[in-house]
């Protein structure tokens, strides 16, 4: 029975030491496909070698860019990117206010601009005037930022008056909100056509040629004519 047990056991031991010999040798092998993947660029699986993403609360939304065959230099893309990011900021803000009119207007015109508003609101939201700038963004390479805290901080907008309710107030406000985003959109366009970005200044042109259409259409509403000119003496 002894003689048997041992015969047994040198089995095991056997079997055991195969299958320690089969484990190690895999490793060894898989090790070395590890290292071939980890190989400096001019190895055959170089290009395959996994990338670690960022932690996206590390990374700033302005930083990411992508791969483009766009030929405009990689400098002029960037200025394009952060000045199209820096106008969306003025969109959305007047997408918002227009909104805020469009809810809280009074008054016996009340339909009349709820309508009006409604309309402006989508016009200014991601229906056109958004939808333009982001695209131009992403053709670029750059990465669209709208979050309220990038709204927040780069808007020129002034503060829309939360105390007003008259519709004409609304109009008033509105207005002035259209008249900075002209004035921003001018400057813009000619900073795009000075690096040559022609694309950028056509579309940009685009969203001033609709802001002024609906500047007139808000002040249509309460603009007074100019007084005429005192007579010369």
């Amino acid at each position: 029975m002894g003689s048997r047990f041992r015969n047994a056991t040198d089995e095991c031991l056997a079997k055991i030491r195969v299958a320690s010999d089969c484990f190690v040798e895999r490793n060894r092998k898989r090790h070395r496909f590890s290292d071939c993947l980890a190989a400096p660029a001019g190895g055959a699986f170089a290009r395959l070698t996994p990338q670690v993403a960022p932690n996206p609360s590390e990374v700033d939304p302005m930083s990411l860019k992508y791969e483009t065959m766009n030929p405009l230099p990689q400098e002029t893309r960037d200025k394009m990117v952060a000045l199209l990011n820096g106008i969306m900021a003025d969109i959305l803000d007047n997408h918002y206010q227009s909104l805020l009119a469009h809810w809280n207007a009074r008054g016996s015109n009340f339909i009349a601009l709820h309508e009006f508003f409604d309309r402006y609101a989508g016009c200014n939201g991601a229906d056109n005037w958004c939808d333009w700038v982001a695209e131009r963004i992403s053709q670029l390479g750059g990465t669209v930022n709208t979050t309220v805290q990038f709204i927040a901080a780069n808007t020129s907008l002034k503060e829309y008056p939360m105390t007003i309710t008259r519709g004409e107030d609304h109009v008033h406000a509105l207005a002035t909100s259209a008249r900075t985003i002209i004035v921003r959109l001018r400057g813009a366009i000619a900073e795009a056509l000075a690096l040559q970005d022609n694309v950028t200044a056509s579309i940009l042109a685009d969203v001033q040629r609709s802001a002024e259409q609906f500047l007139w259409l808000l002040e249509a509403h309460v603009v007074q004519p100019l007084r005429s000119p005192e007579p010369l003496a």
